[in-house]
């Protein structure tokens, strides 16, 4: 499904998710798909989240536990510190191999040889601990996103609106559409898949977001 915008009224805009081969071949080719508002997924996450929340046990506890000592591993970490040394070990060479040119103690050949050569190396070096930087400062954000979900489960009343940090972290995928428990196809049933846990189902999504919406009126 890909993302578009469309006219709520003449001036207001809502995003809704619409299936992309209906978009682009025509609704034949996707028959059961039907357009949904971005409002009623975020509503069928809250409303799996709090289901989440009221099934809190040591089972899930144990799940953040581990994904949170995996997280905190100090590998890239290490890699950079230890890259970050064998840089400066080979950019030494390079100011050494300098000074032996400038000295005339080696050719211009040998030296622009052994140049080319540490140049290869530093740019590897570079790159490498360039993407393990990058990794640990992922690493970091994923950490804190982990601890606040870990705070937001064991006080459930503290996400009553849909909070993408939240939906990133728990969410791989959502599957929109599906059977319903009466066997009849449900264009607004919403899967959500999550990472190392249990599907949670919420069966007709906007049919239960219109009631919410009716009730806070």
């Amino acid at each position: 499904m890909v993302r578009r915008s469309h006219h709520q009224d003449t001036q207001h805009k809502k995003p809704a998710w619409k299936c992309q081969k209906a978009i682009k071949d025509g609704i034949a080719s996707c028959p059961e798909s039907k357009s949904i508002d971005e409002a009623v997924l975020e509503h069928a996450f809250l409303e799996s989240f709090q289901l989440l929340a009221d099934h809190y046990d040591d089972v899930f506890d144990a799940v953040l536990n581990a994904l949170e000592s995996t997280l905190s591993s100090n590998d890239g970490l290490e890699k950079v510190k230890k890259l970050t040394k064998e840089i400066e070990a080979l950019q030494g060479k390079r100011k050494k191999l300098t000074d032996m040119y400038l000295d005339d103690k080696i050719t211009e050949d040998v030296y622009e040889e052994q140049c080319r050569n540490l140049e290869r190396k530093l740019n590897k070096k570079n790159n490498e601990r360039e993407f393990f930087s990058e990794s640990v400062a992922s690493q970091k954000n994923v950490q804190n996103r982990m601890k606040e979900i870990r705070s937001k489960l064991e006080q459930t009343d503290s996400i009553e609106i849909f909070d993408r940090s939240v939906f990133e972290s728990i969410v791989e995928k959502v599957i929109v559409g599906g059977i319903g428990q009466d066997g009849v196809v449900d264009p607004y049933r919403v899967t959500f898949v999550l990472k190392g846990m249990d599907d949670q189902v919420i069966e007709e999504a906007r049919t239960k977001y219109k009631k919410h919406i009716k009730c806070n009126q």
